[in-house]
């Protein structure tokens, strides 16, 4: 888990990556319910955008309330790390998932020239994205990106403690 502030950084923009990718084929699956080659190119070239727009809600808006959320009302310190990790990650899937559904429903909205189904789209979306996103985080991303992260700051760690002996030697 994130210690500092660049630590969350990183774990951050990993983690939207995961997500969003994944959303981004699934919502696609919905709409069209094809899937293949055109699915993923469709998510691909949304990802900049979809990208963007989540992280800047996860690390401006979301990650703040959400982390306050857990761990003033729900967390104890002396709660399990399994508990910390579903308990955050609930807090943070729940916002995301109504946020980015809207984002979703205005992307289609312009797409599709169709505003006058804007807001029933996106209520509709809600509950489909959360069946999905909930689970997926739990179960799939949040250990791959745990895992990858861990790596990351490991190895970042490590070559600068390496360094640092470098230097120590050299003097």
């Amino acid at each position: 888990m994130p210690t500092t502030k660049r630590e969350s950084l990183i774990f951050t923009l990993i983690m939207c990556f995961f997500m969003v990718l994944t959303m981004s084929i699934y919502n696609i699956w919905l709409q069209t319910w094809e899937w293949g080659r055109s699915t993923l190119w469709k998510a691909l070239l949304g990802l900049p955008i979809g990208y963007t727009v989540a992280f800047m809600l996860d690390w401006f808006l979301v990650a703040k309330i959400a982390k306050g959320v857990a761990f003033k009302y729900i967390l104890k310190p002396e709660d399990h790390q399994l508990k910390v990790i579903f308990v955050v990650s609930l807090c943070m899937v729940a916002p995301m998932v109504i946020l980015m559904s809207g984002y979703g429903s205005i992307q289609t909205s312009i797409q599709t020239w169709n505003w006058s189904q804007f807001f029933d789209f996106w209520m509709k979306s809600i509950p489909m994205n959360f069946i999905l996103a909930l689970p997926y985080q739990i179960l799939i991303a949040g250990p791959i990106v745990r895992t990858l992260f861990q790596r990351i700051v490991k190895k970042g760690k490590n070559s600068k403690h390496k360094l640092s002996s470098a230097e120590k030697q050299a003097t």
